[in-house]
């Protein structure tokens, strides 16, 4: 009867030690973030780019993600809880003369150019690297991601009317950005 009693408060003390050590490989509070998915869309279409941030309350807790050509996005991380939303986008203008269409000296360059290619072989390969220059610098043609500029008021936590709820199961937020 007394080893029965021992063999109890064994099994007792391994289950109470099994639960110790399942809360702990859990954690107390669990995850303290979570994936979510969604669009972004401003004026009817997909927003081609930028990066949209989920801000945890305190506003120390970040989940960021980049904006796909479609207009979607994944933050892998986002805080759970309430979060703030920004979406920033990157300005689609180079300075004045700095784009890739730019001359230095135009009037000179084309005063300077060769007229005929049979005396200056090296026009034609002075012609096929302008060419390039002019695709490479061309929307659409180049691999570079078309930039349309987010309103200034999603840029910043402060000023910005996005909120979500991120919840630890599945998260799915659309969204569109008016003026």
């Amino acid at each position: 009867m007394q080893q029965t009693k021992v063999k109890g408060a064994r099994w007792a003390a391994f289950g109470l030690v099994l639960l110790w050590a399942a809360s702990i490989a859990i954690g107390c509070g669990g995850a303290t973030t979570a994936k979510v998915t969604g669009t972004v869309k401003y004026k009817g279409e997909g927003l081609p780019s930028g990066t949209i941030n989920f801000i945890g309350t305190e506003g120390t807790v970040l989940g960021s993600g980049q904006i796909q050509d479609d207009g979607s996005y994944t933050v892998e991380a986002a805080p759970i809880g309430e979060c703030k939303i920004t979406v920033v986008t990157e300005a689609s203008q180079p300075p004045e003369g700095k784009g890739p269409l730019s001359l230095d000296k135009p009037n000179k360059q084309l005063k300077e150019a060769p007229k005929d290619n049979d005396k200056h072989p090296d026009a034609k390969d002075e012609r096929e690297r302008q060419m390039k220059k002019v695709k490479d610098g061309a929307p659409g043609l180049s691999g570079q991601k078309r930039v349309v500029p987010a309103p200034s008021k999603y840029r910043s936590p402060e000023s910005t009317p996005l909120k979500y709820t991120v919840k630890h199961s599945k998260n799915v937020y659309d969204f569109e950005l008016s003026d």
